[in-house]
């Protein structure tokens, strides 16, 4: 998993979700725009976190609260929630 580059700092971040409440878009293939990282982070449950990158080396990855989720600036991903998940997602640049 990648980390979060030491240079960049938080500046929003999202509700927290529930299976029930994740929006749809946040389900499909959705990215982050350019200079923008995202960390995953879960308070409950786990999260089921496939990054798809163009050139089509997929990652899925098991998160959990003690494994946060980073996202990539302007690369595809998609999440999946366990019935238990509780997450949000912040932000930084």
């Amino acid at each position: 998993m990648k980390q979060l580059p030491d240079t960049v700092t938080r500046y929003s971040e999202t509700p927290e979700f529930t299976a029930e409440t994740l929006p749809a878009k946040l389900r499909g293939l959705h990215d982050t725009k350019a200079g923008v990282w995202g960390r995953i982070e879960l308070s409950a449950g786990q999260v089921t976190y496939v990054i798809e990158p163009q050139n089509g080396a997929i990652e899925t990855h098991q998160l959990t609260p003690d494994h946060p989720g980073i996202v990539e600036p302007a690369v595809p991903h998609r999440v999946s929630l366990s019935a238990d998940a509780r997450m949000r997602v912040g932000f930084y640049r």
